[in-house]
């Protein structure tokens, strides 16, 4: 799906100024240990398969720290599809008209229970922008036009509070607030128009500050 893509992200040096861009405040990163793959159907790693990432979508772009054969890391999982299907599933915005496919994100996760070192390491930084980021950037670079998060509280897999800032809303709703998604209703998708400038799209893709 993406190899191409992730090789050269990881060859350019995009993927190590991703992780700066995003680093938390007084954190430092360890990029050169991090290795980025794409898969696409279930991925169980060989080693640990207790603690393996099984993909909500179609594709998945996944982060790892050290052996990504543990399974220990970060997903951004997305499905390709049809306006109409998008719509009949969801019932939350106008339709265009418009033929092809959209992209959808409905996974953003992180697998290091077994290893608390590794989940401190993506701790220091904010793995679920970058993982968004990621995807958009393929996205773009496939002539798409616009990609949609679902939020939490349509996500089935995702644990609200009452009071709807837990976890899941933080990962899900606030990431793609902070990265320019939006939506008009509290019932839609977010969603985020790539035809916009490139540098509207630069700068809310990589000011950490927002």
């Amino acid at each position: 799906m993406g190899s191409r893509f992730t090789s050269r992200i990881v060859n350019s040096g995009e993927l190590t100024e991703l992780i700066n861009s995003y680093l938390k405040e007084g954190a430092t990163s360890e990029s050169n240990q991090f290795t980025l793959l794409s898969y696409t159907g279930e991925y169980r790693p060989s080693k640990n398969p207790y603690c393996a990432f099984y993909l909500d979508g179609e594709h998945a772009f996944m982060l790892f720290h050290g052996d990504p054969s543990d399974g220990v890391g970060v997903c951004g999982g997305f499905t390709l599809i049809g306006e109409e299907d998008l719509q009949k599933r969801y019932h939350v915005f106008e339709k265009s008209g418009k033929t092809g496919k959209l992209l959808l994100i409905n996974q953003l996760q992180g697998r290091w229970t077994y290893n608390n070192e590794v989940g401190a390491v993506f701790s220091r930084f904010r793995w679920e922008r970058l993982l968004v980021t990621l995807i958009c950037s393929w996205a773009k670079n496939a002539g798409l036009h616009q990609v949609f998060l679902l939020p939490a509280a349509k996500n089935p897999w995702a644990t609200v509070s009452s009071n709807g800032h837990g976890t899941a809303y933080l990962r899900y709703d606030v990431t793609a607030q902070r990265l320019g998604f939006k939506r008009e209703r509290d019932d839609q998708l977010y969603c985020l128009n790539l035809d916009q400038d490139l540098i509207d799209l630069y700068i809310s893709f990589f000011d950490k500050n927002q």
